[in-house]
C-alpha cells in the first residue's frame, strides 16, 4: 500500500497544485448537526429580544412611576405597577423557560 501511494503521490501533488494555482480547487465541507446548529442559534436570538423587550418594559415601568401621574395604586401610578407585573410575569416565564428547556 505504502508503495502505492508513494508511486500516485507525485502525479496527486502536481495536479493538487495546479488546480490550486488556477483557481478550480473545490473544498466540499459538510456539518451533520448545522440543523440543530441552526436552531439553537435562531431560539438563542428569541431569548436575547424577549429580553430587551422585557427590559425595556421595565425601564419604562420605572419612568411612569419616577413620573408620579396618573391614576394611582397603592399610592403608585396604576400604569407603572401594571409594566412591573408584567414585566416580572414575562421574566419569570422566559427563566422558567430557558430552564426547562435544558432538561431535553
Amino acid at each position: 500500500d505504502f508503495g502505492e501511494l508513494f508511486k500516485l503521490f507525485p502525479q496527486q501533488s502536481q495536479i493538487f497544485i495546479k488546480k490550486l494555482l488556477t483557481g478550480e480547487l473545490e473544498i466540499k465541507l459538510s456539518h451533520l448537526e448545522i440543523g440543530e446548529l441552526s436552531r439553537e442559534q435562531s431560539r438563542s436570538a428569541n431569548r436575547v429580544s424577549f429580553s430587551l423587550i422585557i427590559a425595556g418594559l421595565i425601564v419604562g415601568s420605572s419612568l411612569i412611576i419616577h413620573g408620579d401621574r396618573g391614576p394611582f395604586l397603592f399610592g403608585l401610578p396604576a400604569l407603572g405597577l401594571f409594566g412591573f407585573v408584567i414585566g416580572f410575569l414575562l421574566g419569570l416565564w422566559l427563566v422558567v423557560s430557558m430552564f426547562f428547556s435544558h432538561k431535553r
